[in-house]
């Protein structure tokens, strides 16, 4: 029995440290400014995230994917030369940017990361995990690496980026093959009034009763609430939003369809009630009402704002076309960079191949 469990130790030890020495096999090498090596462990972790949302990768694709990767450092290695940076406040804003579309209204990573507590039991690192396959520290990092990269190609190309605009004809083009899809559904204008909760729930419901009570009995009188939200004593959030008579709508107010079907079967000053959400109170009222309407190129996209449908159409293309001018920019600076003195491949085709079939 003891030589049993020897053995077993041994073989079990030996295992261990096969999979250790393979993930720290070194398998590429980029040396623009530094010695950076390459590891089939950083690869797998690479390849992990691409997985995750794209399926499983043979062998070739997985060799694809390290080409990338050493494509990605080569890049912020001259990006580093040239002393761009990215600071942790532009990073902070583009994560609560796109947490505010996410939820339908303004709201910080720390507030997003409480909600998801009381509403999902799930802390945010372990939301980031489960879609991307990283914490939230490793995705700012992600995203910081390649905004200092795109800032690099923007900057060390700007003149043709900027150039890359439409035409005139291009724009009516476009929105004539598209006519179909600009269509604005029912809309609404709500004055929305929001307390959020901090402990102190006594106090926050009568606030949120207060002013209920104020608006029921003027709902004319949102122009002074709005002004007195601003204020940093104010102790609650006002803004006035537009809402479609849609799903996705309803999904961004925390209600169902039918349910948003009662707001747009109501007449324009309605108050709704009071509706205690996860985290705060709040309620809305009713300001303005307008039907479906197939737009036209003159037309507003949406009532609440001043772009045209022209102008929105000229931006989607100016973004099409200035992405593949940068796309352009960055696999000629990679073609510039990408020679034997700047990276070398460690391992054989055949050798790697054998290496990238976990």
């Amino acid at each position: 029995m003891k030589r049993f469990f020897v053995s077993f130790f041994f073989v079990f030890v030996t295992m261990v440290t096969g999979f250790a020495q393979t993930d720290l096999q070194v398998i590429a090498e980029v040396n623009l400014t530094k010695k950076e090596p390459i590891t089939i462990g950083q690869l797998k972790d690479f390849v992990k995230r691409i997985e995750k949302a794209d399926g499983k990768k043979t062998p070739a694709q997985r060799k694809d994917i390290l080409d990338g990767l050493i494509n990605q450092k080569l890049l912020l290695q001259f990006a580093q030369k040239q002393g761009i940076k990215v600071a942790d406040s532009q990073i902070n804003e583009r994560i609560n940017n796109v947490l505010s579309q996410m939820v339908g209204r303004p709201i910080t990573e720390a507030e997003f990361s409480n909600l998801l507590r009381k509403e999902k039991g799930m802390s945010f690192d372990d939301y980031m995990k489960n879609q991307s396959g990283m914490t939230v520290n490793e995705y700012k990092e992600f995203l910081r690496e390649n905004l200092i990269i795109q800032n690099c190609i923007y900057q060390n190309n700007k003149k043709t980026i900027d150039a890359a605009v439409p035409t005139d004809p291009e724009i009516k083009k476009a929105f004539a093959n598209n006519k179909h899809n600009f269509v604005r559904p029912s809309a609404a204008s709500l004055f929305l009034v929001v307390v959020q909760k901090e402990g102190k729930t006594a106090k926050e419901k009568a606030l949120i009763e207060k002013l209920h009570a104020r608006l029921k009995a003027a709902p004319n009188q949102t122009d002074s609430v709005l002004k007195e939200a601003q204020s940093k004593k104010a102790g609650f959030f006002a803004a006035s939003m537009y809402v479609y008579n849609t799903e996705q709508s309803a999904a961004q107010m925390g209600i169902t369809l039918e349910q948003l079907s009662e707001v747009f079967d109501s007449p324009v000053n309605t108050v709704s009630n009071v509706v205690e959400m996860a985290d705060n109170f709040q309620f809305f009222v009713i300001k303005a009402k307008s039907e479906a309407k197939l737009l036209e190129l003159n037309d507003k996209v949406d009532p609440s704002q001043d772009m045209t449908v022209y102008q929105l159409v000229k931006g989607q293309l100016t973004m099409q076309k200035q992405q593949v001018a940068l796309e352009e920019a960055t696999r000629n600076l990679v073609n510039e960079l990408k020679v034997s003195k700047n990276y070398k491949l460690v391992k054989s085709d055949s050798e790697l191949l054998k290496l990238l079939a976990w």
